[in-house]
């Protein structure tokens, strides 16, 4: 999860650098000199409401007012990372994605005899061979492998 998140921000902020150091100082347009601004992304630890098991807010926008801090006013996009679940066995989380800026959790699947799920392949029903959709998942920690149907 931490590696994730370590990701998550050099890319953002990689992104960020390279579009400030083509942008850097004042440019003129048409006769008008407008300044950069730069972006600045801040993190805060999110509520259990947000996350059970806790989880960081990234906060993200503009220094509209140049003091080098990102303030409440000035953040436009807010992202929430949050940790797995609990335990070292682990489990799947399975959420409706039907509105992808909006998903919904819809169950957790713990299969106490496959520890530490990794490998996921989801098979559709018209290539699944008894006509049912199925999820494959390979686990790490004991080496076995489940596939998962919906009740039919």
């Amino acid at each position: 999860m931490q590696r994730r998140l370590s990701v998550l921000l050099m890319a953002l902020l990689m992104t960020s650098t390279a579009l400030a150091g083509c942008l850097e100082g004042a440019e003129e347009i048409d006769g008008l000199s407008e300044a950069v601004q730069t972006t600045l992304v801040t993190l805060e630890t999110a509520s259990t409401a947000d996350c059970a098991n806790g989880g960081t807010l990234i906060h993200a926008g503009l220094d509209t007012d140049g003091d080098g801090a990102l303030s409440t006013s000035e953040i436009t996009a807010t992202q929430t990372v949050c940790n797995g679940v609990p335990g070292a066995a682990g489990g799947i989380l399975v959420y409706d994605v039907s509105e992808p800026t909006a998903p919904v959790f819809d169950q957790y699947i713990y299969l106490p005899d496959h520890v530490s799920p990794e490998g996921l392949d989801f098979i559709s029903a018209a290539d699944s061979p008894n006509g049912a959709a199925m999820l494959v998942v390979a686990h790490e920690v004991s080496g076995t492998v489940a596939i998962l149907q919906p009740m039919i």
